[in-house]
């Protein structure tokens, strides 16, 4: 204001001299004032969590957050975690704002208390925006010989540290493989642990995720791999049985040699496919969560740029019925983007009133 003051008052100095000399002429008009600058927006520092660089939606989590940070006033900074589980509880934490990578389900535990967080249940978790649908598989190397569920019988199969074992038990189970007694469980505590035990000749199978440089990395050291069908009767079972565990989850005919790595038979493989949601707590800014979801949502063609696990990016993506309620900043963006469905509004109302 001193500054504007010192301004003004000089101007009316320069003009008092002509008005001395020339009383009858009628004063100069004051000029206008110049318009007010635009605001700039204030950058808000954002902290995200993923998983390890092995993972397969990793780089694409990256891209996107570099584009976000680029086209929003957001100022986003990744961590990255040893598994899903790690993000969900990093989230909870408050050490991360946005959490992603995690599949719904990992998120479901945490929300409905069950899993990792039996009786203790997080219900301040929001979903945000569905990133891509994984797909989760029991893998072998193509020349063990096992070509089923049953052939497990007496194998080593790896069971990870950090992570929770639920699906593959459940798998195992209605394909009448008895997790407890039937198999030997291999602890390891994350995917490349379990990769690199294939390749020692350690382990017989494992879950891994298709995409992933990991198992691109299995099948160059062992060959190609083999995916052991899930039978559609017992996906309809396990979805009765197991439905927290399953819930978002779809039967996908995955053809052979469709991913490099697995082994060219000509035949379809029924395989799960798991939706990979972002989440977030309830308190965290509306803002934040509307300016992420709506810059994602305004700009799917770069998106689909990034490539990877989001190269097929689009609005189907996006419509995932979540176990958890959406978080209020992203709906308002899902709704402006007409992307925000009944199912979806319907799927929030249930999980809210759990």
């Amino acid at each position: 204001m001193k500054r504007k003051l010192v301004v003004f008052g000089l101007i009316l100095a320069l003009v008092a001299i002509p008005l001395a000399a020339c009383a009858q002429e009628a004063p100069a008009p004051a000029p206008a004032p110049a318009p007010a600058p635009a605001p700039t927006p204030t950058e808000i520092r954002v902290l995200a969590g993923t998983g390890p660089p092995f993972w397969s939606i990793y780089p694409a989590v990256i891209g996107v957050l570099d584009m976000i940070s680029r086209k929003s006033n957001l100022d986003v900074t990744v961590r990255s975690y040893d598994g899903a589980m790690a993000v969900v509880a990093a989230t909870l934490a408050r050490e991360i704002d946005l959490g992603l990578g995690p599949k719904d389900a990992s998120w479901a535990q945490a929300y409905g208390g069950y899993g990792d967080y039996e009786g203790n249940p997080a219900k301040n978790l929001r979903a945000i925006l569905a990133i891509k649908n994984l797909l989760d598989i029991l893998v072998v190397p193509a020349k063990s010989g096992i070509e089923s569920f049953a052939e497990l019988k007496g194998k080593r199969i790896a069971f990870y540290t950090t992570e929770s074992n639920e699906w593959t038990e459940a798998l195992l189970r209605v394909h009448g493989v008895d997790p407890d007694n039937d198999i030997i469980k291999v602890p390891v505590p994350d995917y490349q642990a379990a990769v690199n035990e294939i390749i020692m000749g350690r382990v017989d199978a494992a879950e891994l995720t298709l995409g992933g440089t990991l198992v691109l990395e299995l099948s160059e050291a062992v060959g190609p791999l083999r995916l052991l069908p899930v039978l559609p009767d017992k996906y309809d079972q396990l979805v009765e049985d197991y439905q927290k565990l399953f819930r978002g989850s779809a039967l996908m005919y995955v053809a052979s040699g469709y991913y490099p790595s697995v082994e060219e038979t000509g035949k379809t493989i029924p395989q799960f496919i798991f939706p990979s949601v972002a989440g977030t707590r309830e308190d965290v800014s509306e803002d934040i969560v509307y300016t992420y979801t709506k810059t994602w949502l305004d700009n799917m063609s770069e998106v689909r740029l990034v490539g990877g696990a989001v190269a097929n990016y689009g609005p189907e993506t996006v419509k995932v019925v979540s176990a958890l309620p959406y978080h209020p900043g992203a709906i308002k963006a899902l709704k402006e983007a007409n992307l925000w469905t009944d199912a979806m509004e319907k799927g929030h109302q249930a999980a809210l009133g759990q």
